[in-house]
């Protein structure tokens, strides 16, 4: 019985985008997270956020390539959002229209 051999090509093809360690969809939401702490804080220090935050990313990317798109996909089926669960009757609903008719 042979052994199955893996390519290191096949590999690197298969995995996400990445930058310096990081899946690129982590890049960007710790870029703009760092933005909008710096336009609404205004110290230029407020920037090095960027580096624990990109730490972080790199760990979990080491840990799972596919976190991004497992939070994704989990997000909306087993997070129901609270403001609309009552309303909707415990669905993701967004229609304008009522879904059942109210008794009087």
């Amino acid at each position: 019985m042979s052994k199955v051999i893996s390519d290191p090509l096949f590999k690197a093809i298969s995995r996400p985008k990445s930058w310096l360690g990081a899946e690129y969809n982590h890049l960007i939401v710790s870029v703009i997270t760092t933005m909008i702490l710096f336009i609404n804080i205004g110290n230029p220090m407020v920037l090095l956020v960027i580096v624990p935050m990109h730490i972080i990313g790199v760990i979990l990317f080491q840990f799972d390539p596919y976190f991004y798109n497992i939070l994704r996909t989990l997000g909306p089926t087993k997070i129901k959002p609270k403001a609309t669960s009552k309303h909707w009757g415990g669905t993701i609903s967004f229609s304008p229209a009522p879904t059942r008719w109210r008794k009087r």
